[in-house]
């Protein structure tokens, strides 16, 4: 009977262990559980965090309008692009210019309100891709055109532009790439007429030259003589006309658009002639124009070369 007692103490207090061992593990597995849970909850919450902080971060970078752009003493916004500055007035009329962004993802737009109110989102773009001012006068908008100038003073044109390079040395004919073989020959064509003393020139005092050997339509295009004028980068200046649209337009054709009149800044435009022709009204449409690039650039260097 004694040993029947002391075996059942026994097993009674083995039992005992057995039971606390059991408490022990689930009470560890409880905790281990518990742990567990906590920290995913912390690392899902450090995860919402950084991405929180991140989305944060690309919207002040697009949107926020850090570091301003400077304003002159004559209250006009100075901007640059490509390493040109360029001034406009802040009251500038919504329409009359509108930047192009050209890269390898396509043409992108934006409005001169929008790069002066989220200047980093602009200064990337025009660090990123090549920048293409488009000038639009309407007679019919309000203000003047830019702020600075009458609508009726700037001819009433198809097409203005401003393109920027940053490589001053970029030109029409002698880039650093080698031309295709088309413009290779209107450029050495132009170029011959241009320079040689013994080019007749027109009434309009323009060398006139027939183009239906070189583009197969009925065009016709006007170069100003080299004891005039050349281009900011040395190259003739010429303005296509075509007599079936009509228009005309300088350095115009599948191949060249505009010419430099200052050094990585190019001019170019497109006009209906009027019934005196578009030889005629060239001198003064591009003289007008010019001088707009004079006003935004702060330079009266826009005459180009003698």
């Amino acid at each position: 009977m004694e040993r029947y007692e002391k075996m059942h103490a026994r097993g009674s207090f083995g039992h005992s262990i057995n039971i606390s061992f059991l408490k022990i593990v689930l009470r560890g597995k409880v905790i281990g559980y518990i742990l567990c849970f906590r920290l995913l909850i912390i690392v899902i919450t450090l995860g919402i965090l950084c991405l929180v902080a991140t989305w944060t971060a690309r919207g002040a970078e697009t949107e926020a309008p850090h570091a301003p752009w400077p304003i002159r003493d004559d209250g006009r916004v100075e901007l640059i692009v490509q390493g040109h500055r360029i001034t406009f007035d802040p009251n500038t009329p919504e329409g009359d210019i509108t930047f192009d962004f050209l890269s390898q993802n396509g043409l992108e737009s934006a409005s001169l309100s929008r790069i002066l109110t989220n200047p980093e989102w602009a200064r990337r773009k025009f660090e990123e891709s090549s920048v293409r001012l488009r000038l639009i006068n309407s007679r019919s908008a309000p203000g003047r055109f830019l702020a600075r100038f009458s609508r009726n003073s700037i001819p009433n044109i198809t097409i203005f532009w401003i393109s920027l390079y940053g490589d001053r040395s970029t030109t029409d004919c002698n880039g650093p790439s080698p031309p295709s073989a088309s413009k290779a020959r209107i450029c050495d064509r132009f170029r011959r007429l241009a320079f040689s003393d013994d080019t007749p020139l027109n009434d309009a005092g323009l060398i006139e030259d027939r183009l239906e050997d070189l583009r197969g339509l009925d065009s016709v295009a006007y170069i100003i003589p080299v004891r005039e004028r050349l281009s900011a980068t040395g190259e003739p200046i010429y303005l296509f006309c075509n007599r079936v649209l009509p228009v005309c337009g300088t350095n115009t054709s599948p191949i060249v658009f505009g010419y430099f009149v200052l050094p990585g800044v190019r001019l170019g435009y497109q006009f209906r002639p009027g019934p005196s022709g578009g030889a005629r009204m060239w001198r003064d449409v591009d003289a007008r124009l010019r001088a707009v690039v004079a006003d935004l650039f702060q330079t009266t260097n826009v005459e180009t070369l003698p």
